[in-house]
């Protein structure tokens, strides 16, 4: 495939614009929208002509589309089992942070505090500690309140 100079890039761009008029392309995601795109391309002659631009044949378009649709669907996999995987790690951290919250029911505890006491946050910053955090606050297993302009945590006690 040759490399598409600037300008035709722009005539790619306006032809996928009258295809976003066309199939209602705003609703699709990016996968969807490649995918229809390479479709589109692989079906025909526009204004008859031979190709989008000289030099850069309708197929070439169709399979740049689909190469990008596949690039997409790539990353997506990869992003999602990333993502599960940060998820399980912040879950576990969020058990141990509990765990050491509980040895001490009646003290309120900062993030900073957290990170300096706690052997499970000595590596980790005050941000990864407050995303654990919100995982507690979400499951209503602690409180958190503001004393002096810092947010203070401490476990829920039963009355």
């Amino acid at each position: 495939m040759t490399n598409v100079p600037r300008c035709d890039i722009i005539r790619l761009q306006k032809e996928k614009e009258t295809l976003k008029n066309q199939k209602g392309i705003d609703t699709m995601t990016n996968f969807e929208k490649f995918t229809s795109l390479a479709e589109y391309f692989r079906t025909g002659v526009l204004n008859g002509e031979d190709e989008v631009v000289p030099g850069f044949t309708y197929e070439e378009a169709a399979q740049l589309m689909q190469k990008n649709a596949e690039a997409l669907a790539k990353k997506a996999g990869k992003t999602s089992a990333k993502s599960e995987e940060k998820r399980e790690e912040n879950a576990a951290l969020a058990d141990a942070i509990f765990y050491r919250m509980t040895a001490e029911p009646s003290r309120k505890f900062t993030l900073d505090e957290m990170v300096k006491e706690f052997p499970e946050c000595a590596n980790l910053t005050t941000a990864k500690v407050r995303v654990a955090m919100k995982g507690l606050l979400d499951k209503d297993a602690v409180k958190t309140e503001k004393v002096k302009g810092k947010a203070v945590f401490f476990v829920k006690v039963e009355a």
